[in-house]
């Protein structure tokens, strides 16, 4: 959860690659992984990211969580459900 808020305050993130971080932060634009027994690899990916271009990794950071969960983003993902549940309903009537 707290990535996800990270995220929608546009903060880039520094996290250990545990839990669901991998899933959140696919890829390098609004932040850095590191092995969580690895600390020369959190100075490293720390000093990258202090060194890299913030402000672009903090627009990324934005629009990584209105892409995963925006209002819009989970209304589909919600409208989704429901047709498939319609779907099956009907198929399951026949």
């Amino acid at each position: 959860m707290t990535i996800a808020e990270a995220l929608a305050c546009g903060t880039p993130i520094l996290a250990a690659n545990i839990g669901a971080a991998h899933e959140i932060l696919n890829d390098e634009k609004c932040g850095a992984l590191y092995k969580s027994d690895d600390s020369l690899a959190l100075i490293k990916n720390a000093a990258t990211l202090l060194n890299g271009d913030l402000q672009r990794k903090s627009v990324n950071a934005r629009e990584r969580f209105e892409g995963l969960y925006s209002a819009e983003t989970n209304l589909k993902l919600i409208e989704d459900i429901y047709v498939e549940a319609i779907a099956n309903r009907n198929r399951m009537v026949r």
